[in-house]
């Protein structure tokens, strides 16, 4: 991920770019960042290079440059720079000089027309009266924040839509609920990797529950699917060494363990599908030796 790269290569510990004279003012009680500006940082200047294109051509008004010398006036690195700047046109914060030498670079400048000048202009001044660690650390929450989302989205494991994460000063919380124990442990174990790789985040925090809404027959079928694989395994001489549990919410099987191959996870998903009032089968199961990229 592009974004995040950009996000977590430093807004805190960040010396390059427009530091500006926000720093002589750090120990001054800075005013609070607003929840519009929040907003704004978190949907357009969600990294720091993109704050430093902003404010940098906020405060001079008349600068119309290429990437190479706005690279160099923040100390960036060009590709970087040229990448926000357009994510920036296209969200209608820079624009494009419309005339320029022939096969020469694309000069940008602040739009002459934007909805959001009022937001730059208070960002703008919170950050020279003080506040350029508060929005520097917000910015870093929002990446921290989208890359522990795409963690559990990439899982495969855990519906994303049911939980929540938020980020404050590097401390992820994870709320909401999920329909399986299975579900809970694999976010436990996402949260402890992310703890481990540091990368910003100080405190990783699991507040996820375990929301169990079973029919009265779940347990009956649970009991029916064990009694189904178990047989299964006693008649697969390849199936001796499988681990397999099972779990049953509302009617859907939820499967986990380890098995040899593809083709007896496959047939303890089928088995699962014959038992009756089985309406779906979650087929987890991992192939040993071959976990799964998210544990």
């Amino acid at each position: 991920m592009r974004l995040l790269s950009r996000v977590l290569a430093g807004s805190l510990a960040d010396t390059g770019g427009t530091s500006r004279a926000s720093e002589q003012g750090a120990s001054t009680v800075a005013p609070a960042l607003d929840a519009e500006t929040r907003e704004f940082l978190y949907r357009h200047v969600n990294s720091p290079v993109k704050l430093d294109l902003i404010l940098y051509l906020h405060d001079n008004p008349y600068a119309v440059d290429g990437a190479d010398v706005l690279a160099l006036r923040l100390g960036r690195e060009p590709p970087v720079v040229e990448e926000c700047a357009e994510e920036l046109v296209q969200a209608g914060l820079l624009e494009v000089v419309p005339r320029r030498p022939a096969g020469g670079p694309t000069l940008y400048r602040l739009a002459a027309r934007c909805e959001w000048s009022a937001c730059i202009d208070r960002l703008a001044r919170l950050h020279r009266e003080g506040g350029a660690l508060q929005i520097r650390t917000a910015i870093r929450d929002f990446g921290i924040a989208a890359h522990v989302r795409a963690v559990i989205a990439d899982s495969g494991r855990v519906g994303v839509s049911d939980v929540e994460v938020r980020c404050e000063a590097g401390v992820v919380r994870l709320e909401g609920r999920v329909h399986t124990a299975a579900e809970r442990t694999e976010l436990d174990l996402i949260c402890e990797r992310l703890h481990e790789s540091r990368g910003g985040i100080r405190a990783v925090e699991n507040r996820v529950e375990v929301e169990r809404r079973p029919r009265e027959d779940d347990e009956e079928m649970r009991a029916a699917l064990e009694q189904h694989l178990a047989a299964l395994i006693s008649d697969s001489g390849g199936m001796a060494g499988a681990r397999v549990q099972v779990e049953v919410i509302g009617g859907v099987a939820y499967l986990t363990g380890l098995v040899e191959s593809a083709q007896d996870r496959a047939s303890a998903g089928q088995r699962a599908l014959e038992v009756p009032g089985v309406t779906a089968v979650v087929n987890w199961i991992d192939l040993q030796g071959h976990r799964h990229r998210s544990r």
